[in-house]
């Protein structure tokens, strides 16, 4: 039938055509604008599938897409002929039928462990021990596998081999053997044993020998001559018992020296003698209760004496200074100086300032009293005479002026004293220019 016969006078199709809703061409409804019954529109080819698509997608296309998120989950999830997921996911004999309910049973279960579960001692993860952590009832481990690499378990199986081998090949179970296959270090009764005595021990000559009891009281005993003076009752070394509860002295850095309650050397080559002493500076000194020389190559005498500085030596702290007694006077010129010589050299210096002082006073008392006249007298000679005070200096002067018979040139001559060193002698020649 024509598509004409299908359109009613208003423009709406009539017939079983699919048409838009409207004139906008913006909704297509099947059954027609208004229709509510649902239609089913088959033969609907596959559509692209992408994130760019606006294809239309089939029944078929959809069952892969559910069929794949029932795979994904497992277990006996299922899609139904309504296309629906239905998950059966599994976990300790129970069964779930959604992700979150699993979840959140598989997270309980980690949280509060099981009570058949072997697990590490604490969080560190270095130890575990059968039973649980300080269990001391031995438990059997069965049905180990042979061990191939260094660090897994043996079995008794493996065990007994090793030891009829060595037995074998003149050895026993009792024999002495390295730790490890380093072959580093070895421990008399097997690691974590109680101490064993070792005896028919050789003196020992070379650095990495052994040495027998024998030879270590030797040592002793030198070591008490020492501490007990050799002879008599004279001691060289006597070191007081330590205090009850007190610290270990620590000499942490490299070649540092530590000695005393709380004592602690951390700078390189430093020395920190006496209780709680700290010497942080490289190769510094602390010697006295609570001394500290965190500075580099310096020195901390006396008890809680610090040093501020590098190259330094310090007495005393902020506050808290001493004297230095019994200092020989200096000799070059890096030397020390006591007060005796600095008092001399301070006494030479305010010497030498009155001195200046004094001369200084008499020489503007003479300047003053050399006073010369010149009156403009031709071939006549004029004699000047004058005195001065200052600073309660006293000075006398006399002046001698002539001029030429034509009263064209003047000589002048003057001189004054204040006494000693003072004199000021003066001469001059006036000319006069012109008519």
């Amino acid at each position: 039938k024509a598509i004409g016969a299908n359109i009613d006078s208003s423009g709406n199709v009539t017939g079983a055509f699919v048409a838009y809703d409207d004139t906008s061409k913006g909704k297509v409804t099947l059954g027609g604008a208004g229709s509510t019954p649902p239609v089913t529109l088959t033969n609907v080819a596959a559509g692209q599938i992408a994130s760019g698509s606006k294809d239309a997608i089939n029944g078929s296309q959809l069952y892969g897409t559910a069929n794949s998120v029932a795979a994904a989950l497992g277990g006996g999830t299922t899609v139904g002929s309504d296309g629906k997921v239905t998950a059966a996911l599994s976990l300790d004999g129970k069964t779930y039928g959604n992700v979150a309910t699993a979840l959140d049973a598989l997270n309980a279960k980690i949280a509060t462990g099981t009570t058949d579960g072997v697990v590490y001692d604490s969080a560190v993860h270095d130890t575990l021990t059968l039973g649980g952590a300080n269990s001391t009832t031995p438990v059997q481990l069965k049905n180990v596998k042979n061990a191939t690499d260094l660090l897994d378990a043996v079995n008794l199986g493996q065990m007994q081999v090793y030891v009829a081998n060595h037995a074998g090949s003149g050895g026993t179970a009792n024999g002495v053997a390295y730790d490890d296959s380093t072959r580093n270090t070895v421990t008399l009764g097997g690691k974590g044993h109680a101490p064993v005595t070792l005896t028919n021990v050789a003196a020992g000559s070379n650095a990495t020998d052994a040495v027998n009891f024998s030879q270590f009281s030797s040592l002793q005993s030198q070591l008490n001559n020492l501490a007990g003076g050799g002879t008599g009752n004279t001691t060289y070394i006597n070191i007081s018992t330590p205090s009850s509860g007190g610290t270990a002295a620590a000499a942490t850095g490299s070649d540092a020296i530590a000695i005393g309650n709380g004592a602690v050397a951390s700078g390189k080559a430093a020395i920190a003698i006496g209780k709680d002493t700290k010497t942080a500076g490289d190769n510094s000194v602390s010697l006295g209760s609570g001394s500290s020389a965190p500075n580099t190559n310096s020195v901390a005498l006396g008890a809680n004496s610090a040093t501020d500085r590098d190259n330094s030596v310090s007495v005393g702290s902020s506050g808290a200074e001493r004297q230095i007694t019994n200092v020989a006077a200096g000799t070059h010129g890096t030397d020390a100086v006591n007060l005796n010589q600095l008092n001399n050299a301070m006494g030479g210096v305010q010497q030498q300032m009155h001195d200046i002082d004094r001369n200084a006073a008499k020489g503007i008392a003479s300047a003053s009293a050399l006073n010369i006249v010149t009156p403009y007298l031709p071939g006549r000679t004029t004699l000047n005479a004058g005195v001065a005070n200052y600073r309660g200096y006293q000075a006398v002067g006399l002046g001698v002026s002539r001029w030429n018979e034509k009263g064209t040139i003047n000589y002048n001559l003057g001189v004054s004293s204040s006494g000693g060193n003072s004199t000021i002698v003066r001469a001059g020649v006036g000319i006069v220019l012109g008519n």
